[in-house]
């Protein structure tokens, strides 16, 4: 469901032609896995999909006798990071409910993490929030059925002065610390123009956010 209707339609559309064949459509993923939560007599799972990615290099060497030669290796460029899933289930293990959503990664890490970061203050409802570029967003769920309850994104909070323009803060990122406050830290570039010269700067920023 976290799909656009473009998207879904031409998943269907492969779907139908793969089962003329006598086939199944299927699409491999894997999951950055948090620990389980446990919400009364439920078991809440919540996973990060992500697949790597890689990039063509391309080296041309001279010889000596000045002919050149020309070879390609195939390079790891990161994980990219599509959407989430949270699911609930009983004690004996079955599917209650899902629920799924997109990740907004806006940089593709070189090692398996996690972005997402879940509120222990609310027995009602699951609270997450997750930092991609200079956005948060917020997603709560009811624990019973699944339900979005509510979803925003709002920006970073900037550096307080208003004569600075924030270029990007691509590295964001959020921690759970306690009750219903997170924290958000990460570095931003700063340009500024004011004065006789301009000032760039890359500074580091700490924010605690209230859920």
């Amino acid at each position: 469901n976290h799909l656009k209707e473009r998207k879904v339609k031409k998943i269907e559309r492969k779907k139908k032609r793969k089962k003329k064949k006598g086939k199944e459509l299927s699409y491999n993923y894997n999951i950055a896995c948090h620990d389980i939560i446990r919400k009364g007599d439920k078991y809440i799972f919540i996973g990060e999909a992500y697949y790597p990615t890689y990039r063509t290099e391309t080296t041309t060497t001279t010889r000596a006798d000045g002919t050149t030669t020309t070879t390609n290796r195939t390079v790891f460029d990161g994980y990219q990071y599509t959407h989430a899933v949270i699911a609930s289930f009983d004690k004996s293990g079955q599917l209650l409910w899902d629920n799924s959503f997109e990740l907004y990664s806006a940089y593709k890490p070189y090692y398996v993490k996690r972005f997402i970061s879940v509120s222990e203050a609310n027995d009602e409802e699951v609270e997450m929030i997750f930092a991609s570029g200079k956005n948060i967003y917020f997603k709560t769920v009811n624990q019973f059925n699944g339900k979005t309850i509510k979803e925003r994104k709002s920006e970073i909070i900037g550096t307080g002065d208003d004569t600075d323009k924030l270029k990007w803060a691509a590295t964001s990122e959020t921690e759970y610390w306690y009750g219903e406050y997170f924290i958000n830290y990460g570095y931003q570039k700063i340009k500024n123009n004011t004065g006789k010269k301009k000032r760039k700067r890359k500074v580091h920023f700490i924010n605690k956010i209230k859920f």
